[in-house]
């Protein structure tokens, strides 16, 4: 998965119910920090590539993270101002990045 990310040059598109920046690519961690899927995505968008992520029907647990919807104004959210290809789009039960 991280090759294939890492070779996009246009467009990344992730579907998926929960989804947490915590997650690596590469194993163990401790060698591959910026293999980390926030860091992934947000060098891509560094890179131009649309990144598009849609977390639908989010499921609610006691260790939310980035992309869960207690803390809408995550890291990702607040990262597309600076860049703009980068799109983190939730159901629509829970608030959405464009409203920040």
């Amino acid at each position: 998965m991280s090759e294939i990310l890492d070779k996009a040059k246009e467009v990344i598109m992730i579907m998926d119910w929960w989804l947490s920046p915590e997650l690596y690519l590469r194993r163990p961690p401790a060698y591959f920090p910026e293999w980390r899927i926030d860091k992934v995505l947000l060098r891509k968008a560094q890179q131009g590539v649309r990144v598009y992520v849609l977390v639908y029907k989010e499921a609610r647990t006691s260790n939310s993270n980035a992309f869960t919807p207690d803390t809408a104004n995550s890291r990702v959210c607040r990262s597309r101002k600076r860049y703009p290809s980068l799109r983190v789009i939730r159901s629509i039960i829970w608030r959405t990045c464009t409203r920040i």
